[in-house]
């Protein structure tokens, strides 16, 4: 066998054990939906207390954060119901971002559109979440989503929060550097 007619050989084996994969982007049918900070931790706390994800790798800045996950043992479940009997990884990542600034849509619609909130799964094996993990997006974060597919190709890197986008130290912001003072507000019942 020829080095050429190997490497041909080894380049089809490979192209046939590894399974298409792709993208997927949910973002909200109201491009003007924003999440508070406490619905993004609510939706990230919801799919590490349910093993789908493990959070890894975050960017936040003054104005926007983007979290980054890894497959958790239950990850499947965002795709098929019950076992999962395949050594394959359901998924490369998840990727959710929120913030005041808005974002271009990666992929989907066909004339360039902004958002403010999106979460990305990148690399799964199947193209659509269960109905039931869209049910459960949409009571969590009381929106509906538009779903887009794409093929997989690689991971983009992780945004970077860039020089002077640092978020501000909230307890001293708006006091002047004074720490807030315990006890003083006054609520008449």
């Amino acid at each position: 066998m020829t080095d050429e007619a190997a490497t041909a050989e080894a380049t089809e084996a490979t192209t046939k054990t590894a399974p298409k994969r792709y993208d997927i982007l949910a973002v909200s049918q109201n491009r003007a939906f924003n999440v508070v900070e406490q619905g993004m931790k609510s939706l990230i706390n919801y799919m590490q207390a349910t093993n789908l994800i493990r959070v890894y790798a975050e960017a936040v800045a003054n104005e926007w954060a983007e979290v980054y996950s890894k497959v958790g043992p239950s990850a499947h479940e965002l795709f098929v119901k019950g076992v999962y009997a395949s050594d394959e990884a359901p998924f490369f990542e998840v990727a959710i971002r929120s913030g005041t600034r808005p974002c271009e849509v990666a992929y989907g619609p066909e004339t360039p559109e902004t958002c403010y909130f999106w979460i990305e799964i990148r690399g799964a094996l199947y193209p659509e979440l269960t109905g039931r993990m869209k049910n459960k997006l949409k009571e969590i974060l009381v929106t509906r989503f538009d779903y887009y597919v794409r093929d997989h190709e690689s991971l983009p890197p992780h945004a970077e929060v860039p020089p002077g986008e640092e978020p501000e130290d909230r307890k001293r912001r708006g006091r002047g550097g004074v720490a807030a003072r315990v006890g003083t507000a006054v609520e008449e019942f």
